[in-house]
């Protein structure tokens, strides 16, 4: 048995060799075979243990033979790989790679200090002691922190710029200009008025000092909201004067008179309809009800109906039976119309 790295193992017979000779051994192991390997393994892996090696390469053993050798390795902590093909497949032994893993807060192990270390943090606290002031003020801050809104508004709200050092020389030269004088005659205003119109000849500060006065003005005041651009006031509302009318015409109704009664009906039976009931029998819309049929037939014929009756023929058309009040003849006023 020997490693890949040209160093000889502690002897070179194969302890899994069966008694017949072979090298793969036989098939399945009964428990008093399995237990000889265990024990063939575990004196295998004592040797590699002190023989130094990182990993050595074993003998060519059968398959059951190295189940046995990677349950034994696993237990004592190893790491075990098969490499090659059937019959010559054996097995590398070597030692486990410590990796650098993610551990949860229950099984990390807390930090120990040394002695020295705590000699050190002892002089510390000795040096600088930690009032009970101190741990109010920690606190107090802890807690504004876990307690602070954190909104949408409140992150994206924009706050006021901090006022940038001035060199003294820059300072001397804004001093000078003529708007200076009029710093606080001009917060005042805008302060009193919505829109503020400041007019001033070239150069005398009145684009560059009078936004630099609001943001002074403003990180004293830092509740105070303000802007230094000037936007238009939208005051003039003039009142609608169109040219022509939305519609030039309106709407017409869908069910007047025309629109109700169709056509009249003459067949043999409201023939005799006419002349026993004293009634006509008209097509009119679907969508009309009797009062609009009623109301069609004063306003195109001038004759006043009694009672209304409707159905729907199998041909899908709404039919209606007008009576007529008993001044009316219906076989007159059916000459009048053209029924007959």
């Amino acid at each position: 048995m020997s490693d890949k790295q040209g160093k000889k193992s502690h002897g070179s017979r194969n302890p899994f060799r069966d008694g017949g000779g072979s090298k793969n051994g036989p098939n399945k192991l009964d428990a008093g075979e399995c237990a000889i390997y265990k024990a063939e393994a575990k004196e295998i892996i004592k040797r590699f243990l002190q023989s130094g090696n990182m990993h050595i390469t074993l003998d060519v053993m059968s398959r059951e033979q190295r189940k046995v050798m990677h349950e034994v390795a696993q237990h004592n902590g190893l790491s075990t790989r098969s490499t090659g093909k059937e019959p010559n497949r054996c097995i590398i032994l070597s030692y486990r790679e410590n990796r650098l893993t993610r551990s949860s807060l229950v099984t990390t192990q807390p930090i120990i200090p040394s002695p020295e270390c705590l000699s050190h943090l002892n002089e510390f606290v000795k040096a600088n002691p930690i009032t009970e002031d101190d741990m109010n003020r920690f606190f107090d801050q802890k807690n504004a922190k876990e307690f602070q809104p954190k909104t949408g508004s409140s992150r994206n709200k924009t706050g006021i710029p901090p006022v940038s050092a001035c060199p003294k020389d820059l300072k001397k030269i804004r001093d000078k200009l003529p708007a200076s004088k009029y710093k606080t005659k001009v917060l005042k205003s805008i302060d009193d008025n919505e829109v503020v119109i400041i007019s001033g000849g070239t150069g005398c500060g009145k684009t560059t000092q009078v936004p630099q006065f609001i943001l002074d003005d403003a990180n004293v005041r830092k509740n105070v909201r303000t802007s230094v651009h000037f936007r238009r006031p939208k005051t003039l509302t003039t009142e609608r004067s169109p040219k022509f009318a939305r519609k030039s015409a309106p709407n017409r109704s869908k069910l007047d008179a025309f629109n109700v009664i169709k056509h009249p009906h003459t067949t043999e039976s409201s023939m005799k309809k006419i002349e026993d009931h004293n009634t006509l029998v008209f097509i009119v819309d679907e969508k009309a009800n009797k009062y609009h049929i009623k109301s069609a037939v004063q306003s195109l014929y001038n004759v006043k109906a009694v009672k209304v009756n409707t159905l729907i023929t199998p041909l899908q058309q709404k039919k209606a039976f007008v009576r007529l009040a008993s001044d009316y003849d219906a076989l007159d006023v059916a000459n009048k119309i053209g029924f007959i």
